[in-house]
């Protein structure tokens, strides 16, 4: 589901009252797509639409994540 489908709002109540307790990495050839994992075990999945502009965000007690490639030499077309 992306940020811009209709439901989103909707499906985001699944995740009340939950906490994120680890961020993981999706892929180790290109570091950027986190993975959330829950309180409750469940992970989420979340893509950047650009690999350009990656994710920053702060979780607290989790501190900050600033996606970046290994290898800038992926990102040459």
């Amino acid at each position: 589901m992306g940020c811009n489908d209709e439901r989103s709002i909707e499906v985001s109540t699944i995740f009340k009252d939950l906490e994120i307790i680890k961020i993981q990495i999706q892929e180790t050839l290109l570091k950027i797509d986190p993975v959330f994992v829950l309180s409750n075990h469940q992970k989420i999945e979340i893509f950047s639409t650009d690999t350009y502009e990656p994710w920053t965000f702060s979780v607290e007690g989790l501190g900050v994540y600033i996606a970046t490639p290994q290898e800038p030499k992926v990102f040459d077309p």
